[in-house]
C-alpha cells in the first residue's frame, strides 16, 4: 500500500506526533510506502520531543499543497491525523481544507482529542468526516461521536488503539533489575490536571517520602496549570523546570519534595526511566472517554522494563482487548494499581516488591506480556486499513 499521513496541526510533539511515528515505522516494517506532510504553523515547545521523518510544510504555500495533493491522489489511503486549530490564518484553514476537498483517494480520520473543547477547537474537520472512507477514535461513546452526529453525520465510527512497539522499546532500553534504583519514582507526562498531578503529590507527601523514595515528575511544561501549582500553596515541590537545568544538574536526594523537570526528549527520558524502580502513568478520565485505550506513555513505562504504577480508577474502566476484563479485573499485570481512596494499599505493594529483586523480575516480566498483548500485536495499526 501506498499511505499518506496529513498532519494538518503540525508537529506538536505528544500523543499524535508519537501515534505517527509509531504508523510509519509499522508500516514501513510491513513493506508499506507511507510519507507524512506536517502542516507548518508554529513551533511547539515540545516539536523535538520525537526522533522522525515527518516533512514540515507550509500548506498554504501553492506549490507545496500541489505536491502534497499528487502524493494523496497517488495512495491508498490518506490518515488525517489531526486538523489546523480554528484560531489559525484564514489561508492555512482554506489550503487544509482545499486539499482535502481534492483528494480522490481513501480519507481515514483518526481523532485523538477526548474533550468537547479540545474537539470543537479543530478547523476543517467536518468538511473531512463528509468526505471519510474510515472514522476512528479512542471511544465509540465519546464526545467527538456524539459531536458529529448532532452535526448530521451517521457514518459509522470505529474505536482504535494507539499501537507500540513494545518489542523495539525493550531491546533498547530494558536493564537488569540489578541496575535499577528502586526507591526511584519516575511520573511522566505533562502539566494537565487529568495526566494525574495532584495524585502524584498526594502519593509522594503521604507515603513514598517517608519510605525514603525520591520522586520525579518529567514533562512539566509552563502551562497555565503550571502556573497554578506554583502559585497555590497546596502544592510544593523543587521546580527544575528551567531550561537551563539538565538532569546531570539535579542533586536527586531523599526526603524531598517531588521533583519537578520540564519537557523531555523522548529518547533520553526512556533511557533515565529504564534505571528507574516504579514508573507513574496517573491518568484519569471520564469511563466513555476510554473503552481500550491505554496512552503511549502507559506502555512506555512497561517496555522499559520498570514497574507501573497506573490509576486504578482509570484500569476499572479500560478493557483489556483479549480478555474482555477490565484491567485490574485481569490476572498476571505485573501492575500497582494506585486507588486514590486506599494509598497505602499501593505503598505496601512497592515496599514488597523493593525488597525483591526476583518479585520485581517477575512482575516486570507479566506487564511486559500482558501489555503487549493488549496494545502492542499490530494489528492496531492494520485495523485501520482494513487488514484485521
Amino acid at each position: 500500500m501506498k499511505i499518506v499521513i496529513l498532519l494538518g496541526r503540525g508537529i506538536e510533539g505528544c500523543g499524535v506526533t508519537k501515534h505517527t511515528v509509531e504508523l510509519q515505522n509499522w508500516l514501513k516494517k510491513n513493506n508499506h510506502s507511507v510519507v507524512t506532510y506536517a502542516n507548518k504553523l508554529k513551533k511547539y515547545s515540545r516539536a523535538n520531543a520525537h526522533t522522525h521523518t515527518l516533512i514540515e510544510l507550509k500548506f498554504s504555500d501553492e506549490s507545496a499543497s500541489n505536491a502534497i495533493l499528487d502524493m494523496c491522489n497517488d495512495a491508498d489511503y490518506v490518515v488525517v491525523n489531526s486538523f489546523p486549530a480554528i484560531k489559525s490564518k484564514d489561508k492555512d484553514i482554506a489550503a487544509f481544507n482545499d486539499i482535502i476537498a481534492r483528494i480522490q483517494s481513501r480519507i481515514i480520520i483518526i481523532q485523538h482529542d477526548h474533550n468537547i473543547i479540545s474537539i470543537r477547537r479543530n478547523a476543517c474537520m467536518l468538511e473531512t468526516v463528509a468526505k471519510a472512507h474510515a472514522i476512528f477514535t479512542h471511544a465509540t461513546t465519546n464526545a467527538f461521536v456524539e459531536h458529529i452526529r448532532n452535526a448530521g453525520f451517521n457514518q459509522p465510527v470505529q474505536s482504535f488503539q494507539p499501537g507500540f512497539d513494545f518489542e523495539s522499546a525493550r531491546r533498547q532500553y530494558w536493564k537488569p533489575v540489578e541496575q535499577q534504583r528502586v526507591n526511584i519514582h519516575r511520573w511522566i507526562g505533562r502539566s494537565s490536571p487529568w495526566k494525574g498531578i495532584y495524585a502524584f503529590f498526594n502519593f509522594h507527601n503521604q507515603f513514598l517520602r517517608k519510605q525514603g523514595g525520591i520522586s520525579i515528575m518529567e514533562g512539566m511544561e509552563k502551562s497555565l496549570y503550571y502556573k497554578d501549582l506554583v502559585l497555590s500553596p497546596k502544592w510544593d515541590f523543587e521546580d527544575y523546570t528551567h531550561e537551563k537545568y539538565t538532569h546531570a544538574d539535579i542533586p536527586f536526594a531523599t526526603d524531598k519534595r517531588v521533583y519537578m523537570c520540564g519537557i523531555y526528549n523522548n529518547t533520553e527520558m526512556l533511557e533515565r526511566m529504564s534505571t528507574s524502580g516504579f514508573g507513574y502513568q496517573l491518568t484519569t478520565m471520564k469511563p466513555r472517554f476510554i473503552e481500550h485505550s491505554i496512552e503511549y506513555t502507559h506502555c512506555e513505562i512497561v517496555a522499559t522494563g520498570v514497574l507501573p504504577v497506573f490509576r486504578k480508577s482509570f484500569g476499572d474502566y479500560c478493557i483489556h482487548r483479549k480478555t474482555g476484563l477490565p484491567l485490574t479485573q485481569c490476572a498476571n499485570t505485573g501492575t500497582v494499581w494506585l486507588d486514590d481512596t486506599r494509598m497505602d494499599v499501593a505503598a505496601d505493594t512497592i515496599q514488597r516488591l523493593q525488597q525483591d529483586a526476583g518479585l520485581r523480575a517477575e512482575w516486570r516480566e507479566a506487564a511486559y506480556e500482558f501489555y503487549t498483548s493488549h496494545q502492542g500485536t499490530g494489528n492496531e495499526f492494520a485495523r485501520l486499513f482494513g487488514l484485521q
